[in-house]
């Protein structure tokens, strides 16, 4: 099970990244925010899910690796409702929805890797 939230965090986090890339103008246009502000989040992403691929792929889960993988979960979770509350005024009715949705989805993410990671017995430590 661990294995399979990793892949699907890796696939969802560089495709997010790739998409946030090439579509960075329109995105920032309909988010409320600057292209400069979106293009960083992009790079992110992108360079996350292929840290995350390369976590799953190797023969035993490294119970460090996946550790981290679900604090940045974490981190980002964070980030992204700081980002709301106190640091994005500027951001639409769409924008502020769309970091709220993608939060709650990456702590639902996040929590499901744990509980994987909890119940797995054969992970290198």
């Amino acid at each position: 099970m661990l294995r399979l939230l990793l892949r699907v965090d890796a696939i969802a986090s560089f495709t997010l990244g790739i998409a946030v890339l090439i579509a960075a103008p329109w995105l920032a246009d309909q988010l409320g925010t600057l292209v400069g502000a979106v293009w960083p989040l992009g790079v992110v992403l992108v360079g996350f899910g292929t840290a995350v691929w390369a976590v799953q792929t190797r023969p035993q889960l490294d119970r460090r690796a996946v550790w981290a993988v679900i604090t940045l979960n974490g981190v980002w979770v964070a980030a992204s409702l700081l980002a709301v509350l106190f640091g994005h005024p500027s951001l639409t009715d769409l924008g502020t929805e769309l970091v709220i949705a993608q939060a709650a989805l990456t702590a639902a993410l996040a929590d499901l890797e744990f509980i994987g990671l909890r119940r797995a017995s054969s992970i290198a430590a």
